[in-house]
């Protein structure tokens, strides 16, 4: 399942950077509010989610579904020169479960078309191998992206004030 980490490095105080940190994050959305089917607008903040101490827990605030979206958790930690901002994105546990399961499904069919006498069917043996490259794809097209957005929007915040 994929995992995406990055450091940041930012002159800031640690409380400069959580302050920060608490600029991009909204509260999380009611269960209402998230049939809401506009784009929004820009003044809202990117993420959403809770600052906790010195550590944060979000995710990106956006207005499609995306089961493969990125749950971003950081720490924020005091260095001599700044700040130091420790950053692991990862899937939902329960995404990241379904797929794996799925995973060994497809999978033990691919291995099996793989390691079979061949047969007269060749065009339907393939389908576990086409499924198997399917997910790849789809978890990877959905959870990349979107951590490079989330990374970008980070990296920005902390660009503008530590310059």
């Amino acid at each position: 399942m994929p995992i995406y980490r990055f450091e940041l490095e930012a002159r800031l105080g640690t409380q400069a950077a959580i302050a920060r940190i608490k600029e991009l994050v909204g509260p999380p959305r009611s269960f209402w509010t998230g049939f809401s089917f506009g784009a929004g607008d820009d003044a809202t903040p990117p993420f959403i989610g809770k600052i906790e101490g010195d550590s944060f827990r979000v995710r990106r605030d956006i207005h499609y579904r995306n089961s493969f979206l990125p749950l971003v958790w950081g720490r924020i930690s005091s260095v001599p020169v700044g700040t130091h901002i420790s950053v692991t994105m990862f899937l939902h546990p329960i995404v990241a479960l379904f797929m794996a399961v799925w995973f060994c499904g497809v999978g033990v069919g691919a291995w099996s078309f793989l390691h079979a006498p061949r047969s007269t069917d060749h065009w339907a043996s393939i389908v576990p191998v086409c499924l198997l490259v399917f997910g790849v794809a789809l978890v990877c097209g959905g959870f990349f992206p979107e951590a490079m957005k989330a990374r970008r929007l980070l990296e920005q915040a902390f660009a503008k004030t530590s310059a």
